[in-house]
């Protein structure tokens, strides 16, 4: 049986547009010689559907988009849609066969009802619940979170094709939502293995709110060869054919690409960008150019996304004669539509015009802002809001990276710009790091630990030589929750933003080191032992030594901030570095909550 995978952009509740549009792809499907069409879970009701007040009309203007749809397609689709149950996107996948619309996760819980009903019950509760159909005689069941595949892999060999629509954005810290972009740093061709089947993912395309998605769609073998792949961050229809009965391997399998991470956050924030300005139906962006490394780099994703037509800049506020000159300079060689500041003005003039110029012209300002200056430093004043930030999920370090990169790759931006970051504040760092470099990694890594990695201060502080510098990168974070109070836009390109991990407002609070923090570990150790033993005789040797090594994986579980986590539907909490384990990523970690059952 052939498939076809249709990775195409769309705008979230365009349905009428977007119909047209999958019409057109579902008969090049056909006219390529496939039997299934598969489209994006973002397709049409994109990740963060409206608010439960209006789900009604909603989901009725959705539902006649897919009838008309059904009456017109030449073959038939697979089209994942999402509603909102009780404050969480709860996806479908809607299987259009002859004409009718089948939804499938419906139809297979209504049917495991029935047999309830009847006293039959499910032949395997593990089962119940999937989206799963059959055509030409093969089983195919579909999946749209990391979740969803465990419960898969669980089955065995149980489907010849599982077609997993990912929900996931593109989270420059987890390879595993970057698809084929980092096929071999992922959990795929593992769970192809486990699974004994096909394995088709399909990547959404664009931008849904703010979160950025790669597309990156793929095809793999039952024994984890490449079969057919999409480009990343382009629109592209790939077909595919899926044999049970083939053992392989293949004549000419593809060979996965190697990551280039920096690559793949580039492309994630120019097509973030151009994808939020499409969706909003803003053209033009005004941004203030003051010659320091974060305006030069959103200048330059703004033109590589939008064009230098589009883009206007007050070039102004520099904090010095030589980043004056600088900004004058890249304005220039960008070729972009620069309003120049009288000689001495502040950022605050040149914000203000900037603030005049989105007025006047409706164009969408950009906010020059890094995830390590939102976490740490003071921005009491600034004109930001209405804004968006760009940069503003994306640690200082990595700024700095991309803006090589880009001079790598043309060099726009000039030596004194290339200069022009500053590490934040912290008593003590220049005695422990000699260079700039290694302090803001530190201070990176300190945050990232606690934003995307979910540790905990114990955690963090302990791993630093003596603690002092961790703890006081820590009560920064902290400390500076009123100067987010007015955060811009950002487009999410992590697995956590610094937004989601806000203390309460009034919390006086904070966590600190403990002396006694064993203590009830101890005490519950001595508790597990003694339900553990027979009422007339001690526990043996070995039963307290499973038992300690089962309690120091509690401790472990719980100090990691892992015991009572979860993975998010839209966002998964990743772990950080391409060496650092990820959730749902075949990892040995726990990634998924807590381990054990309800009982």
């Amino acid at each position: 049986m052939d498939i076809a995978i249709a990775q195409m952009q769309s705008i979230a509740g365009a349905f009428e547009e977007t119909c047209t549009r999958m019409l057109e792809f579902a008969q090049r499907a056909q006219g390529s010689g496939a039997r299934l069409a598969i489209f994006p879970a973002h397709i049409l009701t994109g990740g963060c559907p409206v608010d439960e007040a209006d789900q009604e009309g909603f989901l009725s203007d959705l539902t006649r988009s897919l009838r008309d749809f059904a009456a017109e397609t030449p073959l038939d689709c697979l089209i994942p849609v999402a509603a909102m149950f009780e404050g969480t996107p709860l996806y479908e996948a809607v299987l259009i066969r002859g004409g009718e619309l089948h939804p499938l996760r419906m139809e297979a819980e209504f049917e495991a009802f029935k047999q309830e009903l009847s006293g039959e019950g499910a032949d395997d509760e593990s089962a119940r619940g999937i989206a799963a159909f059959e055509m030409d005689g093969m089983r195919i069941a579909v999946a749209f979170t990391f979740e969803e595949l465990d419960a898969l892999d669980s089955l065995g060999h149980a489907f010849d094709l599982v077609i997993y629509a990912s929900t996931y954005g593109f989270c420059h810290d987890n390879p595993s939502t970057q698809l084929a972009a980092a096929l071999t740093e992922s959990r795929f061709i593992a769970d192809a293995e486990r699974m004994g089947a096909w394995f088709a993912a399909i990547g959404s395309l664009g931008v849904h709110d703010t979160q950025v998605f790669p597309g990156a769609s793929f095809v793999l073998t039952p024994w984890g060869e490449l079969a057919a792949e999409a480009p990343s961050f382009e629109e592209a229809l790939i077909s595919c054919a899926i044999d049970s009965a083939f053992e392989g391997p293949l004549a000419q399998p593809l060979v996965p690409d190697v990551p280039d991470r920096l690559l793949a956050l580039t492309n994630a924030l120019i097509s973030g960008l151009s994808g939020f300005c499409r969706a909003e139906g803003v053209r033009d962006v005004a941004l203030v150019m003051d010659g320091s490394l974060v305006s030069s780099v959103v200048a330059t994703l703004a033109c590589d996304a939008l064009g230098p037509m589009n883009v206007h800049a007050i070039v102004g506020g520099a904090s010095s004669p030589e980043l004056a000159a600088a900004a004058k300079d890249l304005a220039a060689r960008l070729r972009i539509d620069a309003t120049e500041a009288p000689d001495g003005a502040s950022l605050d003039w040149a914000e203000s015009k900037r603030a005049e110029l989105v007025r006047t012209s409706g164009a969408l300002a950009l906010i020059n802002l890094d995830k390590t200056g939102l976490a740490l430093e003071n921005r009491a004043g600034v004109l930001s809001v209405g804004g968006l930030a760009p940069l503003a999920d994306v640690y200082r370090s990595d700024v700095v990276a991309l803006a090589r990169l880009r001079n790598t790759i043309s060099q726009v931006i000039s030596p004194p710009s290339m200069r022009a970051w500053k590490v934040p504040a912290v008593e003590g760092m220049m005695e422990r790091y000699i260079t700039a470099d290694s302090q803001l990694e530190f201070v990176d890594y300190v945050l990232s630990g606690r934003i995307e990695w979910g540790r905990t201060y114990a955690q963090i502080v302990e791993e630093d030589r003596g603690g002092e510098l961790a703890e006081r990168v820590l009560e920064l974070l902290r400390i500076r929750r009123m100067a987010r109070l007015a955060v811009p836009r950002t487009l999410i390109v992590s697995s956590r933003s610094l937004m989601e991990t806000v203390q309460p407002f009034g919390m006086r609070w904070h966590d600190r080191i403990r002396d006694d923090e064993e203590q009830g570990w101890q005490q519950l150790g001595s508790y597990l032992q003694l339900l553990g033993s027979s009422p007339t005789m001690p526990p043996p040797a070995a039963m307290q030594q499973e038992l300690k090594d089962s309690l120091t994986f509690l401790r472990d579980l719980a100090l990691s901030g892992e015991l009572f986590g979860g993975l998010g539907m839209q966002n998964p909490q990743g772990k950080g570095s391409a060496q650092r384990p990820h959730p749902g990523d075949g990892s040995d970690t726990w990634s998924f909550g807590s381990p054990f059952s309800d009982n």
